[in-house]
């Protein structure tokens, strides 16, 4: 985005939710018929997901499609935060980079909560 005006911003906020929930609904829907094709839905205790992608795990294509609409929330905020900076509307870019906080720390302690068992 070189230019930000508001429709841009506004185009590119719908843009990039519409495909990023695509990837993400067609990357899970992959992984679904992969599991069920192969009869293979379980997850190794202990296995991250690079090591289940190596295997070809159907359950790291669902997991890939889950970190894709993870990730669209982020694709989404980034610009809108710089866009509104650059606008000079600062309590918008506020409160973008309050949601972009509050969106990395929940990933975050997913993350946390996962690696120590709690989940």
């Amino acid at each position: 985005m070189s230019e930000s005006s508001p429709d841009q911003l506004a185009r590119w906020v719908s843009r990039t939710l519409a495909v990023g929930t695509a990837l993400a609904i067609g990357t899970i829907a992959v992984g679904v018929l992969a599991g069920l094709v192969t009869g293979d839905a379980s997850v190794p205790p202990g296995h991250g997901l690079s090591a289940q992608i190596g295997a070809g795990r159907p359950a790291s294509i669902v997991a890939i499609g889950l970190l894709l609409l993870t990730l669209t929330p982020i694709a989404q905020l980034l610009p809108a935060v710089a866009a509104f900076a650059r606008q000079g509307e600062r309590r918008y870019a506020a409160i973008s980079a309050l949601l972009l906080g509050l969106l990395l720390i929940g990933i975050a302690a997913a993350a946390i909560l996962t690696r120590s068992g709690g989940g």
